[in-house]
């Protein structure tokens, strides 16, 4: 049996306990060997000038597979040069959980998205925003979850929320296309599993968690063609792309949520993305050792041959 660690923040883990126990059941059933493991347990770093990786103390292997649901893309990488395949792996970590590292890759790409500014606390003059079209978006780099995200009506607004951050923080800001609306579109792997479209008539973000309705939504071929443009820029496992509207109704790239939950695809339908999510890992897994074992044929042949 293979030994899988699914990775979570105690904090993390106390808010998410039912759908961890869904992923461990699951894992359970398909004998993934999948157990709980808090991030605070592990301690990375170079021991005898080789990688390393403790838990409680004790150096200890990698296991077989990590399913990765915090967002610390150094803890990944270091994982992943250990020789652990990571769900999702740290330049998805890297990429989706910076508002405007995913901007800057994806725009070089084409993906329409709307007109975003890069900020910094530090190098922030007014003079440079000043001739945007308020109100604008003010986000944190780093926030998810609809969190760190704010309405600003004008230049001095973006002073006054920058000036109260922390030192060091970065911001994007964008413009405000069609408040209050958003559609989230689950994907695991290359594969488009569903959609969801989040509204909100209280508030110009969209999220269940806040307060907004949420119901199926079936993808126009135009969000479909632009949700496999991104796939394939990408080795998800499972993530959720946000789209949102422009004011001519062009779908445009909102953000990429790595640590995607599934509350609002589960309130309407019966699909169990949790299960679909381990049947794709077991596959990479699976067509992983294939690959190498072809590989070490190959190389014997070819020795063989040679001699």
């Amino acid at each position: 049996m293979r030994t899988g660690w699914l990775i979570y923040n105690e904090a993390d883990a106390s808010r998410n306990r039912s759908y961890i126990d869904w992923f461990l059941a699951e894992a359970q059933e398909l004998a993934m060997g999948l157990e709980l493991v808090y991030k605070e347990e592990l301690g990375i770093g170079v021991t005898e000038s080789r990688l390393s990786l403790y838990r409680r103390g004790q150096r200890v292997n990698v296991p077989d597979y990590i399913v990765m649901r915090h967002r610390d893309e150094r803890l990944t990488a270091h994982l992943e040069a250990m020789g652990a395949p990571v769900f999702n792996g740290s330049f998805v970590s890297r990429t989706a959980n910076d508002k405007a590292r995913t901007s800057l890759y994806l725009a070089q790409h084409g993906i329409p998205m709307p007109d975003t500014r890069f900020l910094s606390k530090e190098d922030f003059r007014e003079a440079n925003v000043a001739g945007l079209p308020f109100p604008q978006v003010l986000k944190t780099v780093g926030g998810h979850g609809g969190s760190e995200v704010y309405r600003v009506q004008t230049p001095s607004e973006v002073t006054e929320r920058l000036a109260a951050s922390p030192p060091g923080s970065s911001f994007v800001l964008q413009e405000m296309v069609t408040p209050g609306k958003d559609v989230r579109v689950f994907v695991i792997g290359r594969t488009i599993v569903g959609a969801v479209l989040r509204e909100s008539s209280s508030d110009f973000r969209a999220n269940h968690s806040l307060g907004g309705d949420s119901s199926l939504h079936l993808l126009s071929a135009e969000e479909e063609a632009l949700a496999l443009r991104i796939v394939e820029l990408f080795d998800f496992g499972l993530a959720g792309i946000d789209f949102i509207y422009g004011r001519d109704g062009k779908v445009l790239l909102n953000e990429i949520e790595d640590v995607v939950g599934s509350r609002t695809l589960s309130l309407h339908s019966d699909i169990n993305l949790v299960r679909l999510y381990l049947n794709h890992i077991q596959t990479v897994l699976d067509s992983t050792i294939q690959g190498k074992k072809e590989t070490n044929h190959a190389s014997s042949k070819g020795t063989q041959q040679d001699v």
